[in-house]
């Protein structure tokens, strides 16, 4: 899961090929087990493959406003429309992205750029589709608008290590010496996707304990979204993070902590703590 996070690139230009009833199986059999994926606030999901063509059966063919070219099929699931329950959705998905690129499979985090109606017409009231993601492989040839896309997002740029992680006494910034364990999950973190590459988590290190907060973006993406997309962001920095302590043997908890300080323009969300 490691190698996923460093190798992965979201892939909008997808070639012609179809997927075969194998491919498609291995797809279900990855969203069958994120069933048992154990997230923050402890919600499950229900996650579904889609082909992406109305004439098969059980397929929709999903507006993405041009973004996407040549898709085979997408998967998603449903969350409720709350901060925590965003938060684990992201974390989820997160990793079952990271299955797929194991698989070879190639994906792209949707969460504002597709047509939400055909899915909202089975919601209940306070239920959300909040993100999707094509499933297939890419194309040898990016197109123009996913090389603007890519551009104008700077997806493959990253903000300073020690912008994004400090210490939580002196609130210095850590130094990305990867020869220590925990700088190796947060670079994890930092190398994860994050809608339009606003890279939102924030994270300080207090001994064996990380607290991760949120820097929200004003007025991002608008006052009307319909939902806390930057939850989503938090997500799948707590996933990344922990993906990393797993690679390295670690234990951990999470926990919320009501004496957490109140840092100026960060909002504090969960506290991971780590067992040698």
């Amino acid at each position: 899961m490691r190698d996923a996070i460093l190798n992965r690139v979201s892939t909008r230009s997808y070639n012609k090929q179809q997927l075969s009833g194998e491919e498609v199986k291995r797809i279900n059999n990855i969203l069958v087990k994120s069933k048992s994926i154990k997230s923050p606030f402890d919600h499950q999901f229900k996650f579904k493959f889609r082909f992406n063509d109305s004439k098969s059966q059980d397929g929709k063919k999903i507006g993405t406003y041009g973004v996407l070219r040549h898709v085979p099929g997408f998967i998603s699931g449903v969350c409720e429309n709350d901060f925590e329950s965003l938060v684990d959705y992201g974390f989820v998905f997160e990793r079952i992205v990271l299955l797929l690129t194991k698989e070879n499979f190639d994906t792209c985090w949707l969460g504002g750029t597709f047509k939400r109606k055909i899915y909202e017409m089975k919601l209940d009231k306070n239920q959300i589709v909040p993100a999707i993601s094509p499933v297939g492989y890419r194309a040898q040839k990016r197109t123009m608008v996913d090389k603007f896309i890519r551009k104008a997002a700077e997806s493959d740029n990253r903000k300073i290590f020690g912008t994004l992680f400090k210490d939580y006494n002196s609130f210095e910034p850590l130094s990305d010496t990867l020869e220590n364990p925990i700088m190796q999950c947060l670079e994890l973190v930092r190398k994860g996707p994050s809608a339009s590459n606003k890279q939102p988590w924030r994270a300080f290190l207090n001994e064996d304990e990380v607290l991760f907060y949120l820097k929200r973006t004003q007025r991002y993406p608008s006052d009307n979204f319909p939902y806390d997309i930057q939850a989503l962001d938090i997500g799948i920095a707590l996933s990344n993070f922990t993906v990393g302590l797993e690679y390295l043997g670690f234990k951990y908890s999470y926990y919320k902590d009501n004496k957490a300080k109140e840092i100026d323009f960060l909002d504090y969300v969960l506290t991971v703590k780590i067992y040698n």
